[in-house]
């Protein structure tokens, strides 16, 4: 059997019809060698519920080519992305590892153009741009700051060095080459403490530039992202923002040799920050401005910085959240 060119990640948790979708997509892709592509799905779930939707899967896909995909079910019962994605990259067989989510559908170029992204670029990370689909009104007052905060766009050129902007990626939608550039702290890269709370591929991502790893932005691999109505309300971004901003402060005490002198000014920033959107919130009452449910959102952002221990955080991951 030829190795695998690249193999294909997704964490799932109780998504069976976002999950099919994921692999309809995956299975459409053009430009490679399907045989070559190894899925591997990790079912997060104790139940394993997903090993359903993987037998329809094949049921489904199987007459009409055989040699399609390789797929391989995984079935991690420990709660939280961390341990799934752990139990994904260990399971992987390729050298490059691609993290898509469960509720992400790729476009049919997806997947090579991220292997060409890699190949031109050498770099350690390639990530591509995600385009939320909100289960909300056309009309929803937050669905401009709701389009931008799901989603993923960088205005640089194909082939770009994004290495600065680690702070504002994340796993999904990303390619990692372990040849180039080994994860760190392999065979655990994600922070199982954080499993739960987020904030894990954060940290990965910070340890991997500061040790040296270069990440690149591939303008063509674009996959899109369901956002149910649920997300679509100011109080799931609240919390959402909440962590963002926690995130921004204790993912830099977890690199080696951290600088700890940093903490007092993110937290001054976020203070600020928190102060400054609280103003413009009263004002948007006053004037009853549609734009006042995005400063509310940074608020709690800003809140999130100040009160970053871990005391004041809370599970986001291993529901159905």
């Amino acid at each position: 059997m030829i190795a695998p060119l690249v193999s294909v990640l997704i964490p799932t948790y109780r998504r069976p019809a976002l999950l099919a979708r994921a692999l309809r997509g995956c299975a459409a892709q053009r430009g490679v060698d399907l045989g070559r592509v190894e899925v591997v799905v990790v079912d997060n779930d104790p139940d394993g519920s997903a090993a359903a939707t993987l037998d329809a899967f094949r049921a489904h896909h199987a007459d009409a080519n055989p040699g399609i995909l390789r797929l391989v079910l995984v079935h991690e019962p420990r709660p939280g992305i961390s341990h799934a994605r752990n139990a994904a990259l260990a399971s992987a067989t390729a050298a490059r590892v691609v993290f898509l989510d469960d509720d992400q559908c790729p476009a049919p170029e997806w997947l090579a153009a991220l292997l060409a992204t890699a190949s031109a670029t050498g770099a350690a990370a390639v990530f591509g741009p995600v385009g939320p689909e909100l289960d909300c009104a056309p009309d929803h007052p937050l669905r401009p700051f709701l389009t931008a905060y799901f989603g993923r766009a960088v205005t640089r050129p194909e082939g770009s060095d994004i290495t600065d902007l680690a702070a504002r990626m994340g796993t999904q939608n990303s390619l990692f080459d372990r040849d180039v550039q080994p994860l760190p702290c392999t065979p655990a890269p994600f922070d199982v403490d954080l499993g739960r709370v987020g904030g894990e591929d954060s940290v990965l991502l910070r340890r991997l530039v500061a040790a040296g790893g270069r990440l690149a932005w591939s303008a063509a691999a674009r996959v899109t992202e369901h956002v149910p109505a649920h997300r679509c309300t100011l109080a799931y971004v609240r919390r959402r923002r909440f962590r963002d901003g926690q995130i921004r402060v204790f993912a830099g005490l977890r690199v080696p040799r951290p600088r700890r002198w940093v903490v007092p000014l993110w937290m001054a920033a976020g203070l600020a920050q928190a102060g400054a959107h609280a103003v413009l919130w009263i004002l948007g009452l006053l004037r009853r401005s549609a734009d006042r449910g995005r400063h509310v959102a940074q608020m709690w952002g800003g809140l999130g910085k100040v009160l970053w221990m871990p005391g004041f955080r809370f599970p986001l991951y291993g529901g159905d959240g």
